[in-house]
């Protein structure tokens, strides 16, 4: 049984919430370990602001992404990449990834992360855990694909306008093994 993909219940989870969501759409919900679950909280929830809140740092996602290759191989096969390394266009891992069946945990918006889910040939489609009836510019709302995405942006307008800036470009690259 599939369940559907989960929002964020505060500010700054976003980023377990969507790599959990991640493992939901790669794994049956029965085969996802409950340690790894845990390892995503603990490894994603590294920085403490200071009102107390505590959300995702900088390079929590090579963090997690070692601890799974060192942990769950006999599963999962993690990719991390940051700056220059996150592009879109000939040799793209993101969509080599994507195009295979594997999922994408990375920043799609200034404060908070999202699960790259699916791609066609016009489309890159993704679950953003912010529960919100505003949308980004050129962003298009997903109602008809609830265990994969909830958004969608045309492929063409990618390369536009940077959404996130390079120095802040990270993107974990989740496989089925």
């Amino acid at each position: 049984m599939k369940i559907p993909l989960a929002y964020e219940s505060t500010l700054f989870d976003s980023a377990p919430v969507s790599v959990e969501n991640g493992l939901r759409i790669l794994l049956s919900d029965t085969s996802i370990p409950s340690s790894l679950v845990m390892r995503i909280y603990v490894l994603l929830s590294d920085r403490v602001l200071p009102d107390g809140s505590v959300t995702t740092g900088r390079g929590a996602l090579a963090h997690l992404s070692h601890s799974i290759n060192e942990n769950y191989s006999s599963i999962l096969k993690a990719t991390y990449l940051q700056g220059r390394e996150v592009f879109l266009g000939p040799g793209c891992l993101l969509f080599e990834a994507l195009r295979s069946g594997g999922v994408a945990v990375g920043r799609i918006r200034e404060e908070g992360f999202g699960c790259l889910s699916s791609l066609t040939n016009d489309y890159l489609y993704y679950f953003d855990p912010l529960y919100s009836s505003l949308l980004p510019e050129g962003v298009e709302r997903v109602e008809d694909m609830i265990m994969t995405a909830n958004r969608k942006i045309r492929i063409s307008t990618l390369g536009e306008k940077d959404r996130v800036e390079e120095e802040k470009r990270e993107l974990l690259i989740l496989e089925r093994v």
